[in-house]
């Protein structure tokens, strides 16, 4: 590998630098327009826009579909009630909480 090499690996990691900060941007604004208005861009007119923008911004259709359904997740309250146990502290007291479960270390009470 010689000079070349590194000044194509450079300039690769400086366009992969901006596409992964345009992609990320259209990640968190999608996720917050299906939290706002819900996941059918065909009710959601932000969230439709912003599909439109992503693609005309080169963002691929799967980081479209992942962003769109981490918000409709989050949209819909969580998948699973659960039952969840919970020491505290040096008294080992351990009570039954019931909840939501938001991932896989915490519970969200009602």
């Amino acid at each position: 590998m010689g000079r070349r090499a590194a000044k194509n690996a450079a300039r690769k990691g400086k366009s992969d630098a901006l596409k992964t900060k345009i992609y990320a941007s259209y990640g968190k604004k999608l996720v917050m327009a299906v939290k706002a208005g819900g996941p059918e861009p065909d009710v959601n007119r932000a969230l439709a826009v912003l599909i439109r923008e992503a693609k005309a911004q080169g963002v691929p259709t799967d980081n479209v579909q992942r962003a769109i359904q981490r918000g409709k997740h989050i949209w819909d309250g969580g998948s699973r009630d659960m039952w969840g146990e919970k020491e505290t502290g040096a008294s080992n007291l351990v009570y039954k909480l019931k909840g939501r479960l938001c991932n896989i270390s915490c519970i969200i009470p009602f």
